[in-house]
C-alpha cells in the first residue's frame, strides 16, 4: 500500500487547482457587478448571484410614478397640415367638426353660383371657383384665431381620417363641377387672335347649353368632327339651314353681309410664330360684338372668300377669328367643309383665368369676359380708339340678324355658284 503522504500529495494539487481558478471567476465578478443597475425588479437576482446581492446594490423598491400628460399640439403644426391636407389642422387640434362645418359653407356658396348661372345665363367664375380657395383661406384663420390652451390631443388616425375625407369630397366635387359646370382649356394656337391669343387658359361653362344650342357669334368648345380626341375652340357664325360664305373677306349668311367697322392696321406676334401683319375688324352677329383680323400677307383671289355651304340639321359652322390662319369649318373633310353637331359641343368659351403671355400681357388678360365687350390684346392698343369709334356707333340688336334661310333643300355640302 502506498504512504498516505503520498496519496495526499494529488489531492493537495486539486485544491490549488480549484483556487486558480474561483480567482478568476471572483475577478470576473468585480465588472459584472457595477454593470447591475439600481433598478425595481432586480430581486430576481437574488440567491442566484449571492455576492451581487448585497443591500449596496439593490435600492429599495420605488413609488410607481404618474405618467405624464401628453404633450398639446402646436399652431404650426396644425397649419402646416391644413396646407396641405384639408380639415387635418383642425382634426390635429380637436376642431374636426368645425373644419366640416366650414366645407359644408364651401358647398352652399358653390350651388349659390350654380343656381345663378342656371337663373340668368350669365357666368359667375367667383361664386363657383372662389368657395374652393376661401375654404382653405377661412380653415386658416381659424387656426391662427385659436387659443393654444383650448387645443386637445387627437388620435393620429382621427387626423387621417378627417384629412381623408374632406379631400376625398373636395376631389370629388372638383370632378363633378368639371364633368357637369365648368371645364378649363387651353388655347394651343392663333386661330381665335385677337379674341384669344396662343397660350391663354380660359373657362367654358357646360351648362348654358342643356337648355339651349349654340348662338351666332358665340365663341364654343367641341370636339372636332375629323377627330374625336382633338378639341377645338371657335366662333359660331351659322345655323342649321343657314347658307354661308366669304366674299372678299366679308361673312354672308343667306345673302346678308354681316356688319362691321374696321378698326386699323395692326401687328401681332405669337410667342415662336413669325409676325402677322393686317387689318381688324368689328363684326356683330346676334346682338354680339367681336374682333376679327385679316391677315394682309394673303393676297390670292381664293385667299378672302370660300364657296356658299348649307349648314346640315342639328350642326353649327364655325370660323376662327383670325379669318385667314385657321382650320375650321371652311376647310374640313379634305376642303369639301363641315359642321360641328350638337353632341359635340362641350361649353361656351367664358372667361379668361390665365393669360397666355405671348405679348407680354399674360396678367393684364386675367379675367376677361369672352360674352361681354371685345378686349384688343397689348400689341393693338393703338387701335382702342377706333374700337371705342364702333362701338358707339354700333348697329341695333335687329340689324345684327341675318334673314331666314330660303326654302331651298338643305344639304350639307358645297353648294354651287
Amino acid at each position: 500500500m502506498l504512504p498516505i503522504r503520498t496519496l495526499a500529495l494529488p489531492i493537495r494539487a486539486l485544491v490549488l487547482l480549484i483556487r486558480t481558478l474561483v480567482l478568476p471567476i471572483r475577478t470576473l465578478a468585480l465588472p459584472i457587478r457595477a454593470l447591475v443597475p439600481p433598478i425595481r425588479g432586480l430581486d430576481l437576482f437574488r440567491g442566484l448571484l449571492p455576492s451581487l446581492s448585497t443591500v449596496d446594490y439593490l435600492p429599495p423598491r420605488m413609488e410607481t410614478s404618474t405618467p405624464a400628460a401628453p404633450a398639446k399640439p402646436k399652431r404650426w403644426a396644425a397649419i402646416v397640415l391644413a396646407i396641405f391636407f384639408l380639415g387635418a389642422g383642425h382634426a390635429y387640434v380637436g376642431r374636426s367638426r368645425r373644419a366640416l362645418v366650414l366645407w359644408l359653407g364651401m358647398l352652399l356658396l358653390a350651388a349659390v353660383g350654380i343656381a345663378g348661372h342656371l337663373a340668368t345665363d350669365a357666368f359667375w367664375p367667383l361664386a363657383l371657383l372662389l368657395p374652393f380657395v376661401l375654404a382653405r383661406l377661412v380653415l386658416l384663420r381659424d387656426l391662427g384665431r385659436f387659443d393654444p390652451a383650448t387645443f386637445r390631443t387627437t388620435p393620429w388616425w382621427n387626423v387621417a381620417g378627417v384629412a381623408v375625407l374632406l379631400t376625398g369630397a373636395n376631389t370629388l366635387v372638383g370632378l363633378g363641377l368639371r364633368m357637369l359646370v365648368i371645364e378649363a382649356y387651353r388655347v394651343p394656337g392663333p386661330s381665335m387672335m385677337p379674341t384669344l391669343l396662343a397660350g391663354d387658359h380660359m373657362w367654358a361653362t357646360k351648362l348654358t347649353y342643356r337648355e339651349r344650342g349654340p348662338e351666332r357669334g358665340e365663341v364654343v368648345v367641341f370636339a372636332s368632327p375629323e377627330n374625336e380626341e382633338q378639341d377645338y375652340v371657335k366662333r359660331v357664325v351659322a345655323v342649321e339651314g343657314d347658307r354661308v360664305e366669304v366674299r372678299d373677306g366679308v361673312l354672308v349668311i343667306n345673302g346678308w353681309e354681316v356688319p362691321r367697322c374696321k378698326l386699323g392696321e395692326a401687328r401681332h406676334q405669337a410667342s415662336g410664330a413669325a409676325e402677322q401683319r393686317g387689318t381688324v375688324f368689328v363684326e356683330w352677329l346676334h346682338g354680339r360684338a367681336y374682333l376679327v383680323f385679316h391677315d394682309a400677307e394673303l393676297t390670292g383671289p381664293d385667299a378672302k372668300r370660300s364657296e356658299p355651304y348649307r349648314v346640315a340639321p342639328g350642326e353649327y359652322f364655325v370660323l376662327g377669328d383670325n379669318r385667314d390662319n385657321s382650320y375650321d369649318s371652311r376647310l374640313w373633310f379634305d376642303g369639301r367643309g363641315g359642321g360641328v353637331p350638337r353632341e359635340k359641343v362641350k361649353g361656351r368659351a367664358s372667361l379668361i383665368w390665365k393669360g397666355g403671355g405671348d405679348d407680354g400681357e399674360s396678367f393684364g388678360r386675367i379675367g376677361i369676359d369672352l360674352t361681354d365687350r371685345p378686349r384688343l390684346p397689348s400689341s393693338m392698343a393703338a387701335l382702342e380708339s377706333d374700337l371705342a369709334r364702333c362701338l358707339a356707333n354700333a348697329p341695333s340688336f335687329a340689324e345684327t340678324i341675318p334673314p331666314a334661310p330660303t326654302s331651298s333643300p338643305v344639304v350639307s355640302q358645297r353648294e354651287p355658284r
